[in-house]
């Protein structure tokens, strides 16, 4: 499956190695790496949508395109996939949520 990244942390988070965004653990660093291997891997987006350890449930509006992956730390990630005629694609976005301030 092909892989695109709406932001750029992402993208260098899953191709440098060495890369580590400010403000994330290490555990969460290794599960978006796993994620991404898995992307790699699958050949359909059902491939990685049945993978459970990854914890990607479908999108609350119910459009059959969206998911969303969660990390440990709480962190979510929006996936949309793409099917053309034969290639399949995820892309990854960062959901950033507000905090409210007390």
């Amino acid at each position: 499956m092909h892989r695109e990244y709406m932001d750029q942390v992402l993208k260098l988070l899953a191709e440098e190695s060495a890369f580590r965004p400010v403000g994330w653990s290490a555990q969460e660093v290794s599960e978006f790496r796993i994620l991404v291997q898995c992307a790699r891997a699958a050949r359909l987006d059902t491939d990685l949508r049945n993978t459970r350890m990854l914890r990607i449930v479908p999108d609350d509006a119910g459009d059959s395109s969206k998911g969303r992956a969660t990390l440990s730390s709480g962190r979510v990630l929006n996936l949309t996939f793409k099917n053309h005629s034969s290639q399949c694609t995820v892309v990854f976005e960062l959901l950033i949520t507000e905090v409210e301030t007390p």
